[in-house]
């Protein structure tokens, strides 16, 4: 038993050719091991460190939390044993790339979290094992994108984060993930979406593109989103919208397009593919006109409030402190179902 031991810590040594080995694992949990012969250690994995040294991990095996250690890299059989393995997260490292074979052997995983490392690179074929994959978190990183051979292998995918990683959209983005129901792309320096860049996300249900440079939204960018429920333009840069620009959204019921550049909603007609529309957000634009006719194919919206509506000057005077201010719409025929709706204006104040 002890000279297999010294045989299994030569291949590590000789592999990394490294000086030191630190185990990162609760200290109870080393203590037990040690104490005990049969106290059970179901996933071990290599990585190596900053300061040229070797990280041993002992961990139970269906969640493995290695943040904040320093890792540089990933043995390409790390997880060679941890086929129970969960939830992998590795946060706060200095990971720069993650290839083929790095996570092999994690055939149970549904949560991997590589947020805030240095990743400039995923290969394709990465997660080709990992079968089970729900959730991917790789914000805050220095991603490009995924390129077509990464998102082959992430057929049950339903959530993923891109936060605060250089994003350049393109046609076919984020196609091969069929099952998509959140894209988070916040912070990521978007100036312009191309058209066809959300293609194939049919089943995608909140996107969030805050805190980017968009200043224009172009027609017919979100076309494929049928069942977005949740868009989020806010933080932006936005002055404009085409006509067209929410074409597609039939299902969406709550738009952020606050903290940006508008000054008017006149009787633009960009709200007539959201009759579902529940809630806008728009505290916080230079807006100075707002004509209600632009919400007459919605039954009711909410605005919250940062901007003078074109009301009188008895309404704005009476409820100059009004809280929330809500859009009534009624239709303006009872026979006609196609006729615009007739749109009025209540507000709602916090009594002092």
């Amino acid at each position: 038993m002890h000279n297999a031991r010294r045989s299994m810590w030569a291949v590590v040594f000789a592999c990394c050719f490294l000086p030191a080995v630190i185990t990162v694992s609760d200290r109870d949990h080393r203590n037990d091991a040690a104490q005990s012969s049969n106290s059970p250690i179901s996933c071990t994995a290599k990585f190596c460190l900053r300061d040229s040294s070797l990280v041993i991990v002992k961990i139970p095996e269906n969640f493995i939390e290695i943040n904040e250690k320093g890792i540089t890299g990933i043995d390409p059989f790390a997880f060679e044993f941890c086929n129970a393995t969960e939830i992998l997260m590795m946060t706060d490292n200095f990971l720069t790339t993650l290839s083929g074979g790095m996570l092999n052997g994690l055939r149970s995983l549904k949560v991997a979290n590589f947020f805030n490392n240095k990743i400039t690179n995923i290969a394709p074929r990465t997660f080709d094992e990992l079968k089970e994959l729900r959730d991917l978190e790789l914000s805050q990183n220095l991603l490009n994108g995924l390129e077509t051979g990464v998102r082959n292998g992430l057929k049950k995918l339903q959530n993923l984060q891109l936060n605060g990683n250089p994003i350049i959209l393109m046609h076919d983005a984020f196609t091969r993930l069929p099952n998509l129901r959140l894209l988070e792309l916040t912070g990521a320096r978007i100036s312009a979406i191309p058209r066809g860049s959300f293609n194939c996300l049919d089943r995608l249900q909140r996107l969030d593109l805050s805190w980017n440079q968009l200043s224009t939204i172009p027609g017919s960018r979100f076309e494929d989103l049928t069942h977005l429920e949740e868009l989020d333009l806010s933080s932006n840069l936005i002055s404009s919208f085409h006509i067209d620009a929410f074409k597609g959204l039939t299902n969406v019921k709550y738009l952020w397009i606050n903290e940006n550049r508008i000054g008017s909603l006149g009787d633009q007609e960009i709200f007539k593919w959201t009759p579902n529309l529940i809630t806008v957000y728009l505290h916080n634009n230079p807006i100075r006109i707002l004509d209600l006719s632009v919400f007459r194919h919605m039954h009711s919206v909410s605005i919250l409030p940062g901007f003078q509506i074109n009301s009188s000057k008895t309404v704005l005077k009476n409820f100059s402190n009004a809280t929330t201010t809500t859009v009534n719409c009624v239709p303006s025929s009872p026979v006609d179902s196609s006729a615009p709706y007739k749109c009025s204006e209540t507000y709602e104040v916090i009594q002092e």
